[in-house]
C-alpha cells in the first residue's frame, strides 16, 4: 500500500460468525479468524523491527487455543511497505503458518509483490537484515508468493488443509492462462459461498512514481489488465455457483480497500472494473454479500 498504516495494528484477529450462535452442533455454524497486514514492523521502534514477527508464534497459539475457530483467513500484506521483498522472509512466514492447526486461506497483498519496487521497500531490509531480492521485481515476487503459499492448488494451508476449488484447476478452458492464478479459490460452507481474488492495494498494481526506478510500467500494466479480467471471470463464476446451489450469502476475500475515501480518486480508478462486476453480480444475486479486505 502506498501509505502504510502501522500504528496500533500489529496483529489483529477478528472472530466472524458467518452464521453464528453460541454453542451447539448446528452444521450451519462457521467461525473464521480473519486478520491481515501482519506481521508489520513499526518504524517508531527501530530496535524492535522484528517484534511482530517474533510474536507470531504466540499469536498462532492463541488462535489454535480457541476451539470455536474453524478456519483462518489472512487478507494480505505479510510485511509492511517499508520492508524489503525477499525469498527468505516469504519462506519464514510460510513456515510459521505451518503451526496453524486449522485450514489457512490467504490472498496476496500489495506489499509482498506489486509494491516491491516502491522506493521504501527497495531501500529497506527484511527482519533478517536482507535487502530486496531481484531488485524488487513485482512479477518475480508474485511467482515466489505463488510457489511459497500455494504449493498444492486446490488445498489450503495449515496442519489440516481443506479442499477448495482453485482457478488453477477450474478455470474457463477458453482462457487457459487463468491457470496461473493459483491464489484465486472458492468453496462453500454453511450455505455460504466464499471466493478469494488477487486484488492488491496500491491502486491494483499502481502507476505512481513512488514505485521507484526498477518499475517496468508496460509489464505491470499488462499484468494488471490480465489479472483484473481473470478476477472478474472468477467472481462471475462464484456468483453463478452461488445461484445454482441456492447459497444464502457470498463472501468475497481480497486485500485492497477499493473504496478508500482518504485516498486520491485517481488511485481508485484501476478498481472500477472489479467494483462494477461486484455491483452487477450482487444486484442480480439479491442476497447478502460481504467483502473482507485489508489495506
Amino acid at each position: 500500500m502506498k501509505h502504510v498504516v502501522v500504528l496500533g495494528v500489529v496483529a489483529v484477529a477478528l472472530a466472524v460468525g458467518v452464521a453464528h450462535a453460541a454453542g451447539g452442533t448446528n452444521p450451519n455454524l462457521l467461525t473464521l479468524a480473519v486478520y491481515g497486514d501482519s506481521p508489520y514492523l513499526d518504524p517508531a521502534f527501530p530496535n524492535l523491527v522484528d517484534a511482530a514477527f517474533r510474536a507470531t508464534p504466540a499469536f498462532i497459539n492463541t488462535i489454535n487455543a480457541d476451539p470455536s475457530i474453524d478456519e483462518v483467513v489472512h487478507v494480505g500484506d505479510i510485511h509492511s511497505g517499508s520492508e524489503a521483498c525477499t525469498v527468505a522472509y516469504d519462506q519464514a512466514i510460510g513456515n510459521l503458518w505451518k503451526a496453524f492447526q486449522k485450514p489457512v486461506i490467504y490472498t496476496p497483498g500489495d506489499n509482498e509483490w506489486s509494491d516491491c519496487t516502491k522506493t521504501k521497500q527497495l531501500n529497506g531490509k527484511d527482519v533478517f537484515g536482507n535487502g530486496p531480492d531481484f531488485n524488487g521485481d513485482p512479477l518475480i515476487h508474485l511467482g515466489i508468493v505463488r510457489s511459497t503459499f500455494f504449493p498444492s492448488p486446490g488445498w489450503t494451508l495449515g496442519q489440516h488443509p481443506m479442499p477448495v476449488m482453485s482457478q488453477a484447476i477450474a478455470h474457463d478452458p477458453a482462457f487457459p492462462t487463468d491457470a496461473q492464478f493459483v491464489e484465486n479459490a472458492m468453496w462453500e460452507q454453511s450455505k455460504t459461498l466464499f471466493v478469494t481474488l488477487n486484488i492488491p492495494g496500491g491502486s491494483n498494481n499502481d502507476t505512481d512514481t513512488w514505485n521507484g526506478p526498477a518499475k517496468n510500467q508496460a509489464a505491470e500494466d499488462a499484468e494488471r489488465a490480465a489479472r483484473t479480467a481473470t478476477d472478474i471471470r472468477w467472481l462471475n463464476a462464484a456468483f453463478r455457483l452461488a445461484e445454482a446451489d441456492n447459497a444464502h450469502s457470498v463472501v468475497i476475500i481480497g486485500q485492497s480497500d477499493m473504496w478508500d475515501t482518504t485516498d486520491a480518486p485517481a488511485h481508485q480508478t484501476n478498481y472500477e472494473p472489479i467494483i462494477s462486476a461486484i455491483a452487477s453480480n450482487a444486484a442480480r444475486y439479491a442476497k447478502p454479500v460481504l467483502y473482507f479486505n485489508g489495506d
